[in-house]
């Protein structure tokens, strides 16, 4: 029997101005005031914002999102407002997004989105933002009436950067003239490089040139004794074996020369949807999960003055925001339930069609199909390393094992449980700073 590689994107889920110096000014926050010195950052990517201006939530629509991975699209708004409501009580340092603000691209939904984070920064707090695949120049920017679906504009490097120009550009240390990225100074202390690999020409990978910025910036880092943080939309280190290509940056090794070079220990991505953290000698990455997907992560990262790093993710809080704001829509005083249904649904079907060349019991096949979902919800939460003997000892995951080797399920499967047995949703980094 041969291995149906094609259920592999529906399993994954969608797993869907160089050299010019500018002085950049340090952000003036409550945040920056704390008397131990710690700095204090939110970071979230992959929000996939889709402009309500965009949708009449019809037929067209509905289809779209039926086909889709669990994204809470019809609910991008509300969402974002619980998540920046949660940004602006916590009143961190820098809120970082690390690419796909759009849902698909589009003007009208970037424009919407610079609106809600204009106000985050009203209160004081600065946004530096990333473009991810989906953000410039993206082809398959729609907006949905009835039945039918009709091309929207995107938006060019250049518009992107004056939508978002109050969001990390005009705040740059230094830009790089081939592509959008910049290094954004948080404090004194730590500065953020922001590395994009959408608005180039050879779309995934650095340009040499910008290799060569990247450099310079890191050197005069270390010459500054400034903690750097990385950012990248995609990732720089593998999080499954299985998903590299189309994930990864091309040529990730480079950058990860001047980390190691440099003393870079941490860089924070998304891409990829899941909720892991990469490990090595030198670095490790976080990639946080989708903001639009179950169950709605953002990551939280304290430095402190002696260089220790921590990091952990978080669970946005819709209905904690709905209470709070007097909303009183059903679905988001429930949102947890109605979004985990949403990320199930969007994948059991299939699922269990794979688990339908199985010689195995109704009853067998039913049981399979369950530990299936819960793995995968386990798995893109950040939670499945915490369950894995767990899983071993059931009998679904033994009839997995002996039934399934010839199904690409399988494997996908087994990619999950060799991810590793340290934890997908925290770490800790300790300085090396004197006390």
């Amino acid at each position: 029997m041969r291995k149906r590689t094609g259920l592999a994107v529906v399993l994954l889920l969608c797993l869907s101005l160089w050299g010019c110096q500018k002085t950049g000014e340090m952000p003036e926050t409550e945040a920056n005031q704390r008397p131990d010195g710690t700095v204090f950052m939110m970071t979230a990517t992959d929000l996939h914002y889709l402009s309500p201006k965009l949708t009449d939530y019809g037929e067209a629509f509905t289809k779209m999102m039926a086909r889709g991975d669990g994204k809470m699209s019809d609910y991008a708004s509300q969402l974002t407002d619980a998540f920046l409501w949660k940004v602006t009580a916590e009143k961190p340092d820098v809120l970082i997004l690390s690419g796909d603000l759009a849902f698909n691209g589009e003007k009208q939904s970037h424009v919407d989105l610079a609106e809600k984070l204009a106000a985050v920064r009203a209160q004081g707090i600065p946004v530096a933002v990333l473009p991810g695949n989906h953000d410039v120049q993206y082809p398959f920017s729609f907006r949905y009436e009835g039945s039918d679906i009709y091309r929207t504009a995107n938006v060019s490097p250049e518009e992107f950067t004056e939508i978002y120009q109050d969001m990390g550009y005009a705040q740059a240390l230094s830009r790089d003239e081939h592509s959008l990225s910049y290094v954004f100074p948080v404090s004194e202390d730590v500065r953020l490089l922001m590395l994009d690999v959408n608005a180039v020409e050879k779309q995934g990978n650095v340009p040499e040139e910008t290799l060569s910025w990247v450099e310079q910036q890191l050197a005069q880092a270390e010459r500054d004794g400034v903690t750097v943080i990385g950012v990248s939309h995609q990732n720089l280190m593998v999080h499954n074996d299985l998903f590299i290509r189309g994930y990864r940056i091309g040529n990730y090794n480079r950058v990860l020369e001047l980390f190691a070079k440099y003393g870079v220990n941490l860089n924070l991505s998304g891409h990829i949807h899941i909720q892991h953290i990469a490990r090595d000698t030198d670095y490790c990455e976080a990639a946080t999960g989708s903001l639009a997907v179950y169950p709605h992560l953002y990551g939280v990262v304290d430095i402190t003055k002696q260089g220790d790093i921590a990091y952990r993710a978080e669970e946005t809080d819709v209905t904690g925001w709905a209470k709070a704001n007097g909303v009183e829509t059903p679905e988001l005083l429930d949102f947890k339930t109605l979004s985990a249904k949403r990320f199930e649904d969007s994948n059991s079907g299939k699922i269990l069609e794979e688990l339908e060349y199985l010689d195995v019991t109704d009853s067998q096949r039913k049981a399979m199909g369950e530990l299936v979902v819960t793995m995968n919800r386990l798995y893109f939460s950040g939670h499945l390393w915490e369950e894995k003997e767990r899983i071993r000892e059931q009998e679904a995951w033994k009839l997995l094992e002996a039934q399934g080797e010839e199904l690409f399920l399988n494997e996908y499967l087994n990619s999950l449980m060799d991810g590793g047995t340290s934890p997908a949703n925290e770490l800790l980094i300790p300085g090396k700073k004197e006390q």
